[in-house]
């Protein structure tokens, strides 16, 4: 299974329709409007677990592109540099439709720093993986 899955995640194109894929599913859940996104408890208000979802769906985001870019060019600062550009782009650009555009959300700076934080941590992901294949 292992062999696999590094098989399939070491084609160029897979990993470029996995990544354009994540992205139009992230478009997809910020677009819900916000009356349509169930509620969570008053005590898990005390976690702040939207935050925490923008962490999860970012990271997956920029660790796919960065894969991308890498199995494109074989430069690991570039694929990053990058990734954490169109990734914070991104992020900032998901905020403001959701203010904006988007009925019943409401972007927010706080939420681009977790997307952002997200971005950072699916590239740690990336270049921790990198540093294991080499």
């Amino acid at each position: 299974m292992k062999l696999f899955v590094s098989q399939q995640f070491n084609a160029p194109t897979k990993v470029k329709y996995a990544a354009i894929i994540w992205t139009i599913i992230i478009f997809v859940l910020i677009a819900i409007p916000g009356n349509q996104i169930p509620k969570v408890s008053d005590w898990m208000d005390a976690f702040k677990p939207d935050k925490i979802v923008h962490i999860i769906i970012f990271a997956p985001f920029s660790l796919l592109w960065a894969r991308y870019f890498w199995l494109k060019n074989k430069s690991k600062s570039v694929s990053i540099a990058i990734s954490a550009f169109f990734g914070i782009f991104y992020a900032i650009v998901s905020e403001i439709m959701q203010y904006y555009v988007f009925i019943g959300r409401n972007g927010n700076i706080a939420d681009a720093i977790a997307d952002a934080f997200g971005v950072a941590v699916g590239l740690l992901i990336f270049n921790v993986w990198l540093s294991k294949d080499n």
